[in-house]
């Protein structure tokens, strides 16, 4: 069994849902167990708010007399305060909340964020109701660069010419004509009349959680179930049967999640989505609990709770990552829930005389034992013993990788015309997300050649898909950091008699990306350190100015001569022990 580290499949925290006025679904993440599963914790609270009501019977007894009565409406006398708090009643209906039963199950799919149809109309009167709704994020925020002309760069075809998706939208996986088996997510019927869904509940499937606000609107369902291919899926498992809450009480489930260590890492599911500003595609995983309230003849509710997957490594000679998407999962028939139990019975040890009697009689057997009398064994044996150890057995290699390239490189020369014009370091050979990558560039001074005068640095992710046309692959690129800007041009005119000068600075990896990952049938996620660097000659009387005063005033012209050049730097990030 491969050594990997484990830790928190989600970071999510509480995650609550307010099913309607009565009651509140809330599900905790805690820990995960050594063999990858998650322990789980599930809420219910009634939160009826229900204390008096209007007595029907008092106000129709009364509105009968009146009717009856053959005074005009101006002579009969107004309610008196007595009358009126005679009508208002302690309710003595059961406010209670019964849940007939509920299930739970896992739903790993992927999201094509491209074939969402949105609607831009500049008026809010001209624009229909839809999945993505952000339309001011599109037209203020989000600018297509003009790199993705043409058919080579649409996402249409780069994406669904990838093998692993070319073959998961022939023969989407649906279970007795749903989606992945989610009984919301109907695929067929009657295309002439398209499926209308309340979104409010699925909105979690392919957005930020609890995102979208309450509506009686309606949306297309084919526009959500065109967009998703199930990569994942796993039969309801009963959670409970016949669950009565009385008002202003809770009842709680714990209970262990497995998880399967061959899924995919989660990723691109806290950004903008169909948007694509930050991914054409998305990997997730809901953790659907669906709810029947009152009897089995009502239509249940589901709750997508995000689950977040991280990817495993594996420890044997050397470290090593799973291949992904190269082999099905499809539907986990053996997987279900087991509940905990709150509460875990120890036997305490009385005055710890136990643990004592053990350290006494460890010690007492040492003190006994020969060392002389050991068997021999040679360094070279031992260190083979030790390494035999540790090392984990891997099925088939040909499903994993090495995380790490094997030459690893924290400095790198920029060269234009065969001549160097700086150097790059960078502070490690890897990096894990939430840390901050710090770098070093020592610029040359060059005389009567052009010399660096500013400089922007961020970090880039690539989406690199494969095709199945040969060896051939499309790259999408997409920002992950904000811009680091620095102005170069007083250190180049004041230090121009030095040989090098030098600019140090950092850019943080956000904690919510997912490491690197690669894939031979789909696409490889890599990540990058951007540099532009901008080119300007300076004038020779300016060079060495004290006081920044430019003699030419070359910089201060409209006429200005320049250049721009991208300096890439790969950046491994990669997931650490702790996660």
């Amino acid at each position: 069994m491969p050594v990997k580290a484990h830790g928190n499949h989600n970071s999510e925290g509480v995650l609550e849902k307010q099913l309607h006025e009565n009651l509140l679904v809330s599900l905790n993440y805690l820990d995960s167990e050594t063999d990858g599963s998650q322990i789980c914790e599930l809420t219910f609270k009634n939160t009826s708010k229900k204390d008096i009501t209007v007595n029907p019977t008092d106000a129709t007894s009364n509105k009968s007399n009146e009717e009856g009565s053959w005074l005009p409406s101006f002579l009969k006398s107004s309610p008196s305060a007595e009358d009126e708090s005679a009508k208002l009643t302690h309710s003595k209906e059961d406010e209670s909340i019964t849940l007939f039963l509920g299930h739970v199950q896992l739903f790993g799919y992927i999201v094509l964020n491209y074939k969402f149809p949105i609607d831009t109309s500049s008026l809010d009167m001209n624009r229909h109701q839809q999945w993505w709704n952000n339309v001011e994020y599109l037209n203020q925020y989000w600018h297509d660069d003009g790199d993705n002309e043409g058919d080579a760069k649409d996402p249409h075809v780069i994406v669904e010419n990838t093998p692993f998706i070319a073959e998961h939208l022939k023969t989407k996986l649906t279970v007795g004509g749903y989606l992945g088996g989610v009984k919301d997510l109907i695929v067929g019927g009657n295309d002439s009349k398209p499926i209308e869904v309340n979104p409010t509940l699925l909105h979690d499937l392919i957005n930020v959680y609890n995102s979208y606000p309450r509506t009686d609107s309606t949306l297309p369902l084919n526009h959500l179930t065109d967009s998703i291919v199930p990569i994942y899926t796993t039969p309801q498992s009963l959670l409970f049967l016949d669950l009565s809450i009385p008002k202003y009480a809770s009842k709680s489930f714990k209970f262990r999640l497995p998880v399967n260590e061959n899924l995919p890492p989660s990723y691109n599911t806290r950004s903008t989505g169909p948007a694509c500003d930050q991914g054409w595609i998305s990997i997730r995983y809901a953790l659907a609990i669906s709810l029947q309230e009152g009897s089995i003849v009502e239509p249940p509710k589901t709750i997508y709770y995000p689950i977040t997957v991280l990817p495993h490594r594996y420890v044997s000679n050397k470290v090593l990552q799973r291949l992904y998407f190269e082999e099905p999962l499809g539907l986990d028939k053996t997987w279900t829930i087991k509940s905990v139990d709150k509460t875990v019975e120890t036997s305490p040890v009385e005055n710890g005389t136990s643990a004592k009697a053990d350290f006494l009689k460890d010690l007492s057997d040492l003190i006994d034992s020969d060392v002389y009398n050991m068997p021999k064994i040679s360094t070279t044996e031992r260190r083979k013993s030790s390494i035999k150890t540790s090392s984990a057995e891997i099925s088939n290699e040909r499903l994993y990788t090495a995380q790490l390239p094997s030459n690893l490189k924290t400095s790198y020369q920029l060269k234009v015309n065969e001549e160097e014009v700086c150097k790059i370091s960078v502070s490690k050979p890897y990096y894990h997300v939430g840390e901050d990558i710090h770098f070093k560039i020592e610029m040359n001074s060059r005389e009567h050649e052009s010399q660096i005068i500013g400089l922007i640095a961020y970090l880039e992710a690539h989406e690199t898909y494969h095709l199945k046309d040969g060896d051939k692959h499309e790259i999408n690129k997409y920002e992950v950091s904000g811009n680091i800007k620095v102005n170069t041009l007083a250190t180049t005119l004041t230090n121009a008699g030095d040989s090098k000068n030098t600019i140090t600075e950092f850019v943080n990896i956000p904690k919510y990306l997912t490491p690197q990952f690669e894939s031979r049938s789909f696409m490889n996620l890599t990540y990058w350190l951007n540099f532009q660097f901008n080119f300007a000659k300076v004038a020779e009387e300016d060079i060495g100015a004290p006081d920044l005063v430019f003699k030419s005033n070359t910089f201060l012209r409209s006429d200005g001569v320049g250049s721009t050049q991208h300096f890439k730097v790969p950046i491994q990030i990669i997931n650490s022990v702790t996660e």
